[in-house]
C-alpha cells in the first residue's frame, strides 16, 4: 500500500508541517504497513524532520546541453511539456494521494502559475495514475485571482473525497460550484497533535502574554509595505502598553519568514527608556508546532496573527485574541465559543484590542473551560475523520483485536495529554 502526502511542506511553516506530522502519526497508527511518501517543495527537510521518504513537487531544471539548446530554440516548449508530465511517473503505483489539512486552497502570496497550477497538475496526475485523491480537513479561500480560482476549483472537483476544517471553507468552495453543504467539516488536524506539559495559569495581576508575530505585508505579493509598517507600529504600541501594565511578553512565530518582523520589533523596543515595571521580554526559537505549544504552555493568554498560533493556544486552553489576515482565524474562535475576540490584521483598532485583552483577562477561567469543552468535541470529530481516512484505503487496516481499527494512540493525542510523536521529539 502506498500513500502520497501532498502539500507545501518543509518550507519553514510550522502549521503546514504540524498538519503533516499529525497525518503521519494517524497513518502510522492506522496502517503501519503502508509506504508513505511526501510530495513537497523541500523534500530533504521533510525527510529530516518527519522521517518519511519525500520527493520534490518541482521537476529539476537542466538536462543535457543538447536538450537545453533544443528547449531554447523551441521557446521552452519541451521543458514546459516535461513539467506538465513530471508528476505522473512518481505517482504510478500509488493507492492514495492525500492532502493533510493546511490552508491548501487559497492564493496567499501566490500567482496563478505558481502553487495554484501546481495543485491542478498533481491532482490530474493522481487521477491519471489511478490513485484516489483526498483533500482532508483543508482550509479554502479566499482565492482572489480568477485564474487561481479556476485551477483550484478544478483540482477540488477531481477529488474522490473532500473535507474542510471550517464551514466557511466549505461554503466558499460551494460558491465556486464544488461540492455542496453536505461535505463534511472536521477540526484542523493540528488538534490531533500531542500537547506538552503546561504550567498552571497565574492568578496574579501581571500575566505572561504570548504575542504572535508575523511578517505580514498584505494578501498579494505587491504593494504591502504600508500594511506591514502599520501592523508593526500598532503591535509595538500594544506591547509597550502590556509592559506598562507589568505583563511579561513571550514572543511566538509560525514561519521562518516571521523572524524579520520579530527582529524589527525587538529593535524598536530596545530604543525604549527603561520600563517602570518588572516586565520581561522572552523569545525562544520554535520551529515546530510542538515547540510553539511548549512556549504557549508558559503563558496565561495569547494575542496572535498566525492561524496555527491561535490553534495551539486553543488546544492548550489559553484565552486567545486573533489579529488574523483571513476569515479562518475568526471562524476557529467562533466555533470554539470565543466570538468577539478577533480583528483583521490590516485595520485592527488598538484601543479595541486593549479592551479585548482586558475582557479576556477578566474571563480567562471561563474561557479556559469553554476551550476545554471545544477540545473534547474536536477529539470526537477527529476520531471520526480518522475512520473516514481508513475507509479511503484500498484494503482494510489490520486490527490486533479482530474488530474495528484501534485508535488508542491517536486518542491519547486528542485527549490533550503528553504523547511522544514519531519524530522522537516530545509532543
Amino acid at each position: 500500500m502506498k500513500i502520497a502526502l501532498f502539500g507545501q511542506f518543509g518550507c519553514g511553516n510550522s502549521g503546514n508541517d504540524g498538519s503533516l506530522q499529525a497525518m503521519v502519526e494517524l497513518l502510522r497508527t492506522t496502517v503501519p504497513e503502508a509506504e508513505l511518501v511526501c510530495v513537497c517543495p523541500a523534500p530533504d527537510q521533510v525527510e529530516e524532520d518527519i522521517g518519511i521518504a519525500a520527493i520534490s513537487s518541482f521537476r529539476a531544471e537542466g538536462g543535457s546541453e543538447v536538450f537545453q539548446t533544443l528547449d531554447r530554440l523551441l521557446l521552452r516548449l519541451p521543458g514546459r511539456l516535461l513539467n506538465l508530465l513530471y508528476p505522473l511517473a512518481p505517482l504510478l503505483g500509488t493507492d492514495l494521494v492525500l492532502v493533510p489539512g493546511t490552508g491548501f486552497l487559497d492564493d496567499f502570496r501566490e500567482m496563478p502559475m505558481g502553487w495554484p497550477f501546481m495543485i491542478l497538475r498533481w491532482s490530474i496526475a493522481s487521477r491519471l495514475a489511478g490513485a484516489k485523491l483526498a483533500f482532508v480537513s483543508i482550509g479554502a479561500g479566499p482565492i482572489r485571482h480568477p485564474l487561481s480560482r479556476r485551477f483550484m476549483a478544478a483540482a477540488a472537483r477531481l477529488c474522490h473525497y473532500r473535507s474542510y476544517r471550517d464551514t466557511q471553507s466549505r461554503d466558499f468552495m460551494t460558491s465556486l460550484g464544488v461540492g455542496n453543504a453536505d461535505d463534511e467539516v472536521y477540526p484542523d488536524l493540528a488538534f490531533a497533535l500531542g500537547t506538552p506539559p503546561a504550567s498552571p495559569p497565574q492568578d496574579a495581576k501581571a500575566l505572561r502574554v504570548g504575542v504572535g508575530v508575523m511578517s505580514y505585508a498584505g494578501w498579494m505579493r505587491n504593494g504591502g509595505e504600508g500594511i506591514y509598517e502599520r501592523y508593526l507600529d500598532k503591535l509595538v504600541a500594544f506591547i509597550r502598553w502590556l509592559r506598562g501594565q507589568g505583563h511579561d511578553i513571550r514572543f511566538l512565530t509560525g514561519d521562518v519568514q516571521d523572524q524579520q518582523a520579530l527582529w524589527q520589533i525587538i529593535k524598536r523596543l530596545e530604543n525604549d527608556p527603561p520600563c517602570d515595571t518588572d516586565s520581561t521580554v522572552t523569545m525562544q526559537p520554535a520551529g515546530t508546532l510542538q515547540e510553539i505549544m511548549r512556549e504557549i504552555a508558559q503563558t496565561d493568554i495569547v494575542v496572535a496573527t498566525r492561524f496555527h498560533n491561535v490553534v495551539c493556544a486553543m488546544k492548550l486552553c489559553r484565552p486567545v485574541i486573533s489579529l488574523g489576515y483571513a476569515d479562518k482565524n475568526e471562524a476557529a474562535l467562533n466555533d470554539a465559543g470565543l466570538a468577539g475576540y478577533s480583528q483583521h490584521v490590516e485595520h485592527f483598532d488598538l484601543e479595541l484590542l486593549k479592551d479585548q485583552f482586558v475582557r479576556a483577562c477578566q474571563n480567562r477561567h471561563a474561557i479556559a473551560q469553554t476551550l476545554a469543552a471545544a477540545r473534547a468535541r474536536y477529539a470526537a470529530r477527529l476520531v471520526a475523520q480518522a475512520e473516514v481516512v481508513a475507509r479511503l484505503l484500498p484494503r482494510g487496516p489490520r486490527s490486533t483485536t479482530g474488530g474495528s481499527t484501534s485508535h488508542a494512540a491517536y486518542d491519547r493525542n486528542l485527549s490533550g495529554k503528553p504523547y511522544p510523536h514519531a519524530g522522537g521529539d516530545a509532543g
